[in-house]
């Protein structure tokens, strides 16, 4: 099965996933374990004198310094998962080349070859937006967790052999369009759902401190994602026209494409709406993420219809 370098480059990459993964949530386990720091106290004896002022200065001050120790080593060892996803996504990046190489177009003709190039972009735009906005890693396990169960379900269950002749409506230029800011739209909004994600942890830990840049990460995912998504849906017309003679048909992946695009248009608006609470826009982010994930797994296990592609 694994016999072609592509095959070869997707392994490691999946590999080093999930061992990034791993060090960004030992990192944040670390950083968890150390407590806040304890205020100096003292002690009032029967007799009115004060007790123990020393001793309790002291043990503050080994508290505070074996927090700082854990969290060194949990930034450390977060730093370390960077890396490993930088080194993750040229494995993942020399893997969608050599394998489009090997079929002789864009590797985007069934589900596994799409979850492989989503997926490779969602990396692109955590690394990216997590750079831009100093979270990388704070975001990493977060932003790792789908993006490493994508690969496994596209190793373990999707996976399907480079095959260079495809059906005839498959047969066109508009592969390399419309597939491909499909794959750029459900990558960036993952990363934007991750963002989602990490809005309702910080105000379910009560700390209002992390909420802007949370924010941030989402709104600028999204705000990327909704032209992207857009621009899928048209192209996904005109090819369809050329393909069957008509611009929509009410296929079920074009009703869940259509529907995806109004809740992603649904969270922008919200944004700008006066009264929104941050806990409802969190939750209306990750209902679009939710549509667009049903629409590339859901329809295709569920429905049948002409886009019936995936090759499960």
């Amino acid at each position: 099965m694994w016999t072609d370098l592509s095959g070869g480059f997707l392994l490691a990459a999946t590999a080093v996933y999930a061992l990034a993964a791993l060090m960004f949530g030992v990192g944040l386990a670390l950083s968890s374990a150390a407590a806040p720091r304890r205020a100096s106290r003292t002690a009032v004896a029967p007799g009115g004198q004060l007790v123990r002022v020393g001793e309790a200065r002291r043990d503050s001050d080994q508290s505070a310094g074996a927090d700082s120790v854990l969290r060194a080593r949990g930034e450390v060892i977060a730093r370390i998962g960077v890396n490993l996803t930088v080194l993750a996504a040229v494995l993942h990046g020399a893997d969608l080349l050599t394998r489009g190489l090997l079929v002789g177009r864009a590797p985007l003709s069934n589900l596994f070859e799409f979850t492989v190039a989503a997926s490779f972009v969602a990396t692109i735009s955590y690394l990216v937006i997590g750079r831009r906005t100093g979270q990388l890693r704070e975001l990493g396990l977060l932003a790792l967790l789908p993006i490493t169960s994508a690969m496994f379900l596209a190793v373990s269950t999707l996976y399907k052999a480079p095959q260079q002749d495809l059906p005839p409506s498959l047969q066109s230029y508009w592969i390399g369009i419309h597939v491909t800011a499909a794959a750029i739209g459900v990558g960036s909004v993952t990363i934007g759902a991750v963002g989602c994600a990490a809005q309702l942890k910080a105000q379910r830990a009560g700390r209002p401190d992390l909420l802007p840049r949370a924010e941030k990460i989402t709104s600028a995912a999204f705000a990327f994602a909704f032209p992207v998504w857009t621009f899928a849906v048209t192209t996904g017309a005109i090819w369809a026209n050329y393909a069957w003679g008509r611009y929509w048909g009410w296929d079920p992946k074009e009703i869940w494409a259509f529907v995806s695009w109004v809740m992603l248009a649904a969270y922008l608006h919200s944004r700008r709406t006066a009264g929104v609470k941050k806990r409802t826009l969190a939750v209306v982010g990750l209902i679009a993420y939710g549509t667009l994930l049903f629409n590339f797994i859901g329809v295709n296990l569920w429905f049948s219809g002409l886009h019936s592609y995936a090759g499960l």
